[in-house]
């Protein structure tokens, strides 16, 4: 299984649930794309990798405050779950599905 593809994420951060669009390309061990906020913010996926069922990669946000979130999503079939982990923004848990 790969985690190229769409994916739908539920955000729990602090300040409450964010939802967001995940899209992903993989070419053998990069991962590359785009998060969209349910709000209409796009950002790039930055230091994306994917090693066994390891997903890991880094967005860099401006609003509400500037913030890299770091994201740690273990894949199973059509699901990710982990954390994201941020010095400015605190951390929190995330699920997501294919779509």
């Amino acid at each position: 299984m790969t985690a190229q593809g769409t994916w739908e994420l539920a955000v729990s951060r602090p300040d409450g649930e964010v939802n967001a669009t995940l899209s992903l390309t993989v070419a053998g061990t990069v991962v590359t794309g785009t998060s969209s906020r349910s709000d209409g913010l796009t950002t790039a996926i930055v230091d994306g990798s994917l090693d066994g069922e390891a997903l890991t990669y880094d967005i860099e946000i401006q609003d509400p405050a500037p913030a890299r979130l770091h994201f740690e999503l273990t894949l199973s079939g059509d699901t990710l779950a982990g954390v994201f982990t941020s010095a400015q923004a605190g951390a929190g848990k995330v699920t997501g599905k294919r779509i």
